[in-house]
């Protein structure tokens, strides 16, 4: 399986790292981006949502998003979105949507939701598209790039896994997802 080739990847500098970096804009998080598989969010107007083995996340704090990436030196990807049309689109709507699609299901699952799940979703409603036939995150990015949809691409502490600005984003299959999920279920059971 060949790799995700993201390109022009910039270094979130500490000022994007102030909450005012995100105000009015749309990213997709992803957290442990080398890892397979990674783990995925969404940031709507500095806010963060997230589903994980234990639950939904909504309404996560964009400091503790921050804090996470710099003090544990998580290793992340932040793909800007452009909207297609700001005046469609309310901050408080793209909320309420990132809302709907996060506490759609009560956790990832072994069967087929994963935290994938409502940055698809999200996406669909958005951009008036069907990404429902994308199943993990290397799918959907491509398709995201085909209708313009990404604006801008930086990181975080993924500068030794860069070349000349390239991230090359693991690909894995579903069973590592849902591998990875069972593994994260039985810490908690």
């Amino acid at each position: 399986m060949n790799n995700c080739k993201i390109q022009n990847v910039q270094t979130l500098s500490r000022s994007e790292n102030q909450s005012d970096f995100y105000s009015d804009k749309v990213f997709l998080l992803l957290l442990h981006a080398n890892r397979v598989p990674p783990h995925l969010g969404i940031i709507v107007n500095g806010v963060g949502y997230s589903l994980t083995v234990y639950g939904p996340k909504v309404n996560w704090g964009l400091s503790d998003i921050m804090r996470l990436v710099s003090v544990k030196k998580v290793k992340s990807i932040l793909f800007e979105l452009n909207l297609p049309d700001m005046k469609k689109w309310t901050c408080q709507e793209l909320n309420d949507i990132a809302i709907k699609h996060t506490l759609t299901h009560s956790s990832v699952d072994s069967k087929e939701i994963t935290c994938l799940f409502p940055l698809k979703m999200f996406c669909s409603d958005v951009y008036s598209q069907n990404y429902q036939s994308a199943h993990f995150i290397f799918e959907l990015v491509p398709k995201l790039y085909d209708i313009a949809a990404i604006k801008n691409v930086y990181q975080a502490n993924l500068e030794n896994d860069l070349i000349d600005g390239v991230f090359c984003l693991p690909r894995y299959s579903m069973k590592d997802v849902l591998n990875h999920i069972e593994q994260q279920t039985l810490k908690i059971g």
